[in-house]
């Protein structure tokens, strides 16, 4: 039999003989127990036989070679379409062809050394020792690659006389051949999707013969090897002439890739036993991940066979037996969560274990740290951490079908301890909660098909999972001593207990307080512990977790290193990546803020570049509490300088930042008493620092701490100083300065800035020679500081009291003024100096309209006169009155005043006060009844006429006063009706007109030119909307809309107009309508008011 292929569209099973036969048997009669029958006809036969065949992926062509050295191409029908000769000598299409650019001699050859440059490379195929005679030599080997576009066929060359690998196309177009090379099996495997590789057993040279497995490119280039024999090379001298006596030692009989091609699988046989290996890549690096005895029920293992849908499933065929392996990856690493683990991580390579402290080095594979060699030279099968730094367990296999236990330790320069015997085919694997050395024993965990969770040597764990969980630990309740299982399934169900967590998991690893995830989303996810165990926490979807971080495409999750706050992320080519999470990291803050581990917290922010502030707002009573700790652990001055910079004053809470007043002052002030304590000299810039940050900075104080040390140290006075010009600006420093009058100062900070001595040296000289008190008042006034610079002008005494009357009216300081002179006790010359600055002051409150205040600062003067004038502009116009009658104003000077108020109060709308002041002080009825009408008092209006006997004002003046209003108000509230009523009309209208255009586009196509914001459409064309189809005005592009102020005011003015037929008309009457209530409720007290005074 050539090929057994069961073909899923016709339902039947294809059988090809060497003989040349080809049949089709339905799977139907098979499964109905059929197989006893004969034969059916066969399709055709060929008479030559047939040597090879292989049917493509979709399984639409077939491929065949005869034994006339004819290659056929078959349809699924058995139809023929190409029909070739297998060993054609023409060229191929895409065979290399030497351009001239460069020769062996000028090439890089990498670890072959310079002698491979002067190694004359082999024109045609060297001298083979394998023969047309060997049993081998006839087979034929074709493999397809995964897209069906190509496929590639070994076989015996008689003309060469050696096996040779040749690439065809779908159509069968021959394109190159592989390399010379000395082959040992007849067999091929295609790696595809990741890489388009070729894997082809064969001998690594001829002068060290090592059975190898090399991979070639579509090119028919060499592009790595694997060596199947770990063991000292074959020397020439010592090999053998026959290649049937290296086939004897070691023979390849089955190469197959899994369907995601990441894992090969090798069958080898040596004398009567035979092996298996698992063989994955990792930067360009081949491991032997597993290297097994088959066991005595598989006699001859005569194919091995993937699962499509189950890409990690094995299935293994001896010759009246069946096998199946279940294939799972899984990262072995340190990480119990004892402070001081290393994150070891360990890697099998056949025979070699290799360690990587991952804690320290973040060496990918290949590389490694140190490396174990297995003491019964059989290769590793699984290794498991203890709990704790003792060591770890690994099992090896044996030459026979046997495995064993061994236990290392760490402080034993990693020598095995113990040896257990154990059966590899029944091993499962170990778990870093299944190895405690504590107690010297060793616990496995199995699982049953069914996922029911068993122990060995241990307290059985009441789990049972949904399905089967290749990758499970156990969790315990941070709360409670409840352990559950985690399990992730093949499929990326994450199961705790039995309760689903999430369906897109790829990989996970336990860190602390929480687990990690990588999701198949391309996230990093991370879980706490507890919300595991609350049941209420899954109501939302991993997708949308909030504790997320984007990653490479197709990256997994190796680790999480203990106690700290590194990810260690493994990508598809191999390289491994550590990443620092934002949600680790300032979880580890706060477990160091909650332990005062100052120091370890500061390093963490610092060295992940976290919000220093976070040091402070974790516990800001406690951190003020323990700030010398603080201080005594963290010691470096510049690193204190740091954190007071990156202070603010906004406390970071969750999802916000709060302003907080007074919070650094509160640290800056809390730090320096503690720097001051400890040692004032060896932290002085950091004690400056904390002057500068504060809110405002207080540079005075900082420049006389520095200013203190001129006469005792002065080579510690420049340094301090220049440290201030690096924190501070020239120009705030000079300002400081001359704030505290210190002009040596003030020059020392002007001499280290850049500006020209010319120009500061003449205004330094001037204020040197001015009198003290003027000199800061003049300097005060330059900076700023007007109410100092006043009162050192008041404190310069009567001289210079003009200077100081116009600096206060210049500068409106007539309350400071004012307090400053109502200090001292009153002179002549100060109560003239009071006197007059409450006069400017009363005059300045009259332009300011405070007439209130002007009186009452007019009577501080005694100025009666104007304090009069000033009440009875105000609603004090009593007072104002009063102190007419109490100084006894003049009867003219009475009147002036009755008119200045009378005016005032009716200007502010006061009618009563107004009528009240003509009616007391002047007797003028008609024109108090004509101030009363304008403010629809109309009742007084009546009274004060018929009080004084002008009752003919009531029929001629006030009853007209009220028709009118009354005409009025019947006037305005008809409009307001008429409005109402066509605005309303109006607004059904165009609502109608709306109704029936929705309606009509509903019933038929419409204007179906015209859609809304149509993207493909231009700017400049007309868009028409649901609206606009019955307006005159087309609708306007918003990107032609408000393209300047201009612009925008026009369109609000069209906006406001609402004019009939545009755009906005229909916004306009809504409006309008909306507006109409807010005006009657008003016109309704008028209404009352007027119809109360008409009965």
């Amino acid at each position: 039999v050539v090929l057994v292929h069961v073909l899923a569209d016709l339902e039947s099973l294809c059988v090809i003989l060497a003989s040349g036969e080809i049949y089709l048997l339905p799977l139907m009669d098979l499964e109905m127990g059929s197989m006893e029958l004969e034969l059916p006809e066969s399709f055709g036969t060929m008479d030559a036989g047939i040597t090879g065949a292989a049917w493509s992926p979709e399984e639409e062509v077939l491929i065949v070679t005869t034994g006339a050295e004819k290659l056929l191409l078959l349809t699924q029908d058995f139809q023929v379409l190409l029909e070739t000769d297998l060993f054609s000598q023409k060229q191929g299409k895409d065979v290399q062809v030497n351009v001239g650019w460069g020769s062996k001699k000028t090439q890089f050859h990498g670890r072959a050394g310079k002698s491979a440059a002067l190694a004359q490379a082999p024109t045609e195929a060297p001298p083979s020792d394998q023969t047309s005679g060997d049993s081998q030599a006839s087979d034929v080997c074709i493999t397809w690659r995964g897209d069906g576009k190509l496929f590639a066929v070994t076989a015996f060359d008689p003309i060469a006389s050696r096996r040779t690998l040749r690439i065809y196309t779908r159509e069968g177009v021959y394109q190159c051949s592989g390399e010379l090379a000395e082959w040992t099996e007849g067999l091929a495997a295609w790696r595809w999707p990741l890489t388009s590789l070729i894997a082809v057993p064969c001998l690594s040279s001829p002068s060290e013969p090592r059975p190898c497995i090399v991979f070639y490119e579509r090119n028919g280039l060499q592009h790595g090897k694997i060596l199947l024999e770990q063991e000292a090379p074959v020397t020439k001298s010592t090999a053998p002439k026959d290649v049937s006596i290296l086939r004897s030692r070691l023979q390849v009989t089955q190469l197959s890739f899994n369907p995601k091609s990441d894992i090969l699988a090798v069958g080898l046989k040596t004398g009567d036993n035979h092996r298996l290996q698992l063989w994955t890549c990792s930067n360009y690096h081949w491991f032997c991940k597993l290297d097994i005895a088959l066991s005595a029920s598989i006699s001859s293992l005569e194919d091995l066979i993937w699962e499509q849908e189950h890409p990690m499933r094995l299935h293994l065929f001896g010759l009246s037996t069946h096998q199946v392996f279940e294939l799972t990856w899984d990262y072995a690493v340190n990480t119990d969560g004892v402070h001081g683990t290393a994150a070891v991580a360990a890697v099998i390579d056949g025979g070699n274990l290799n360690l990587t402290p991952l804690r320290y080095a973040n060496v990918p594979p290949p590389m490694f740290t140190s490396s174990i060699q297995g003491t019964n030279k059989g290769a590793f099968l699984t290794v498991a951490f203890g709990i704790g730094l003792d060591g770890f367990a690994a099992v090896q296999t044996a030459s026979d079908e046997t495995a064993s236990l061994f236990t290392f330790s760490f402080h034993v320069v990693l020598a095995p301890l113990h040896s257990i015997p154990l059966s590899p085919t029944h091993f499962l694997s170990l778990k870093p909660n299944g190895v405690s050395y504590s107690c010297a024993t060793i616990v496995c965990v199995a699982m049953t098909d069914d996922g029911k969770v068993e122990g060995m040597n241990c307290t059985p764990y009441p789990t049972f999972f949904p399905e089967p969980c290749p990758y499970m630990v156990a969790i315990s309740d941070p709360t409670s001593d409840e352990v559950v299982l985690l399990g992730l399934t093949a499929r990326g169900r994450l199961y705790f207990g039995d309760r689903l967590v999430s369906s897109v998991v790829t990989s996970f690893s336990l860190h602390d307080d929480c687990v990690l995830l990588s999701t198949s989303n391309h996230q990093v996810l991370f879980l706490r512990k507890s919300s595991l165990f609350d049941a209420s926490s899954h109501s939302f979807t991993l997708q949308e977790h909030p504790l997320a971080r984007r990653m490479e495409r197709g990256g997994r999750v190796v680790c999480g290193i203990p106690q700290e706050t590194g990810v260690v992320l493994q990508m598809p080519r191999g390289n491994l990546e550590t990443i620092h999470p934002h949600f680790l990291v300032l979880a580890h803050v706060s477990r160091s803020l909650d332990t005062h581990d100052y120091q370890e917290a500061f390093l963490a922010c610092r060295k992940h570049r976290v919000d220093l502030n976070v040091l402070y707002d974790h516990a800001p009573a406690d951190f003020l509490k323990h700030i010398a700790d603080f201080v005594q652990q963290v010691d470096r001055p510049d690193y204190l300088d740091l954190f007071t910079s990156a202070l603010s004053m906004l406390t970071q809470k969750p999802n916000m930042d709060v302003k907080t007043d007074g919070k650094m002052n509160q640290i800056c002030g809390a730090l320096r008493k503690a720097l001051l304590d400890k040692d004032p000299s060896r932290y002085l810039n950091s004690i400056l620092v904390t002057h500068v940050r504060e809110d405002p900075p207080d540079l005075e104080a900082a420049l006389r701490r520095v200013n203190a040390l001129k006469e005792g140290d002065k080579q510690a006075f420049e340094v301090a100083l220049d440290f201030l010009h690096f924190l501070v600006q020239t120009d705030r420093l000079y300002e400081a300065s001359l704030g505290i009058y210190d002009l040596p100062l003030a020059l020392s900070v002007l001499q280290r800035s850049h500006q020209d001595p010319r120009e500061y040296l003449p205004i330094l000289q001037e204020l040197r020679g001015m009198d003290p008190l003027l000199r800061q008042a003049r300097i005060d006034d330059q900076l700023g500081r007007r109410e100092k610079s006043l009162s050192h002008l008041y404190a310069a005494g009567p001289s210079q009291a003009e200077t100081w009357l116009k600096y206060a009216i210049k500068y409106s300081l007539y309350v400071a003024a004012i307090t400053m002179s109502s200090e001292v006790s009153l002179s002549s010359q100060e109560d003239d100096r009071r006197r007059s600055i409450l006069v400017a002051y009363g005059q300045f409150l009259n332009e300011e309209k405070a007439f209130q205040k002007a009186g009452h600062v007019f009577s501080l003067a005694e100025e009666w006169s104007l304090a009069a004038r000033a009440y009875v502009r105000s609603k004090g116009w009593r007072e104002g009155m009063t102190l007419a009658r109490i100084h006894n104003f003049s009867s003219e000077t009475i009147r002036d005043l009755v008119m200045l108020g009378y005016e005032a109060q009716k200007a502010d709308r006061r009618p009563l006060d107004a009528a009240t002041l003509l009616m007391e002080y002047l007797e003028d009825v008609e024109e108090a009844v004509d101030c009363l009408l304008e403010g629809y008092e109309y009742g007084e209006a009546r009274r004060i006429a018929v009080e004084h006997g002008r009752s003919d004002l009531v029929e001629s003046t006030v009853m007209e006063r009220l028709e009118e209003h009354e005409e009025h108000l019947g006037e305005e509230l008809e409009g307001m009706r008429k409005q109402c009523a066509t605005q309303a009309d109006r607004l059904d209208e165009l609502t109608q007109q709306l109704v029936e255009a929705a309606s009509s586009e509903a019933a038929g196509p419409g204007n179906d030119g015209h859609l809304d914001n149509v993207e493909i459409q231009s700017e400049v064309s007309t868009l028409m909307t649901d609206f606009t189809r019955y307006t005159k005005s087309s609708s306007i592009p918003a990107s032609l809309m408000s393209k300047g102020s201009r612009s925008t005011k026009r369109q609000e003015r069209k906006k406001n107009r609402g004019k009939k037929g545009t755009i906005y008309e229909k916004d306009y009457l809504i409006d309008s309508l909306g507006r109409l209530p807010s005006r009657v409720i008003t016109s309704a007290d008028e209404v009352v008011n007027v119809l109360h005074h008409l009965i």
